[in-house]
């Protein structure tokens, strides 16, 4: 023998029904007196079912039926040769070891860390053994998936899914399929967290011995790491005084008030569609304003809360209106008495006003993923508190300092002042594109699902916390 085997496949034969292994044996040129001997290994140890191959020339290429891969998924394939001669069979050479090839189902990144503040992340299911059947079939695979801390994370779309023939890449040597995930928006800080995804055993759909050797087959947990991100919140109260995003950071948080009358901008992310405007009103004819409107933008949600047409003294009933049909993400809650009304957006978003007769309480809280991406009256979301009062030029004003009874930052404040005709009371934004993930649906996939529920709880705010789809 001239060199070590060389291992080659998976092996699809022509109809897509069957594969196999190839271990090319290296030797000098053709010698009617030598003799090759073959055998299998599995992870380093021969399986004594696989009975070893002996041949002569011009025989260089011995094959491995994959069907014979049963019982050995999720370890290293390689061949092992040794040459000898007719007459001197106990002089055999030593067995030389070709290259491995690991024959099974990978998952990946093992563990998986992710954010609150993190779009979608994608754990990939690949799978190195052909998956074929007898039949020519498409046929697949299904992948069941458990969580343990179920609350702490959703999967896009089911908590189960089929990786299948048409998968197979040939020149990568691997089926493939990525599976979404997303931490559940609870707009709580918990730190991190760990959970355990696990699957279930591989349920075959298709026919067949190539396909069989996957019953039974389990693939390996997963552990998944949780880490909750700081949410933002911003207050706009009373007459109206605005506490700033950053300005909590500070031992003593601050407040700027403001006693101008028109539309501003609160809060607005420059990292997506999302944006909300309040309208102030003269307070019960004093010379201060209150807040008696509220506009919520995401995407093309636009929800508009509005009592400014109504008299000051009288009972108070916000109108609340939409421009477009709601998004399958998003929900208006209102209690009883009509006071209370929150917005719920499906990227966790949370707007909670309390209607008075003069005055709206305007509560703002956006997820972690806004971070450094904030800009309006509620300042930045940078974690720096000297440069809430940025106007949108980028010039800075002096931020307010929680030793001073009163801050009213006019330049500021005026900078973020709307106009009547491009305001979000007045006008609604261009529909835009939304893209598909952004309108799916996410499943809450516990290890401990219900019979009448085996594929998990599954709707378009699954993983929003139930704890925030509540009106207080």
């Amino acid at each position: 023998m001239t060199g070590h085997p060389v291992l080659s496949g998976p092996h699809i034969d022509g109809s897509n029904t069957s594969f196999s292994m190839s271990c090319l044996v290296k030797a000098h040129d053709q010698d009617p007196n030598q003799r090759f001997e073959v055998k299998w290994t599995f992870d380093g140890q021969e399986d004594t079912q696989i009975a070893r191959k002996v041949f002569s020339d011009p025989v260089r290429v011995v094959t491995l039926d994959g069907k014979r891969l049963k019982n050995h998924l999720n370890q290293k394939v390689a061949c092992s040769a040794r040459s000898f001669y007719v007459g001197h069979e106990g002089r055999a050479s030593n067995f030389r070891k070709s290259n491995d090839y690991f024959a099974g189902v990978q998952v990946s990144p093992n563990p998986l860390s992710i954010s609150e503040a993190d779009p979608v992340k994608k754990l990939k299911v690949a799978s190195s053994v052909p998956i074929v059947c007898s039949d020519r079939a498409d046929c697949c695979l299904m992948l069941k998936m458990g969580i343990d801390a179920a609350h702490e994370l959703t999967v896009q779309q089911s908590c189960a899914y089929r990786l299948c023939s048409h998968h197979w890449d040939d020149n990568k040597k691997k089926a493939e399929i990525s599976i979404p995930f997303l931490a559940t928006r609870d707009l709580i800080r918990e730190g991190q967290t760990r959970s355990l995804l696990t699957f279930e055993e591989l349920l075959p759909a298709g026919g067949g011995e190539y396909l069989n050797l996957f019953e039974g087959f389990i693939p390996g947990p997963v552990p998944i790491d949780v880490d909750d991100s700081r949410t933002f919140t911003c207050t706009l109260y009373g007459d109206p005084h605005v506490v700033q995003v950053d300005s909590r950071i500070s031992p003593r948080s601050s407040s700027m008030d403001f006693f101008k009358t028109g539309t501003f901008t609160a809060y607005r992310a420059t990292n997506r569609d999302f944006e909300v405007q309040v309208r102030t009103w003269i307070c019960s004819g004093r010379a201060v304003s209150c807040v008696c409107g509220v506009t919520v933008r995401e995407s093309n949600d636009l929800i508009k809360i509005d009592q400014c047409d109504q008299n000051r003294r009288g009972s108070v009933s916000p109108v609340v209106s939409v421009a477009n049909p709601l998004s399958n993400g998003a929900k208006i809650e209102r209690s009883r008495d009509g006071k209370h009304i929150q917005v719920l957006l499906p990227s966790g978003s949370l707007v909670k006003i309390k209607a008075e007769q003069s005055h709206m309480t305007v509560r703002i809280t956006t997820p972690g993923s806004d971070k450094a991406s904030a800009v309006g009256l509620c300042g930045t979301t940078d974690g720096v508190a000297t440069n809430e009062n940025t106007r949108p030029d980028g010039v800075v004003d002096l931020p307010c300092s929680p030793h001073v009874q009163t801050c009213r930052p006019r330049g500021f404040i005026n900078s973020w002042r709307v106009s009547p005709g491009t305001n979000l009371f007045n006008s609604a934004p261009p529909i835009v594109a939304v893209p598909p993930e952004d309108e799916a649906t996410f499943c809450s996939c516990s290890t401990r699902r219900s019979v009448t529920k085996p594929m998990g709880n599954c709707s378009p705010r699954q993983h929003i916390s139930k704890d925030v789809d509540r009106v207080s």
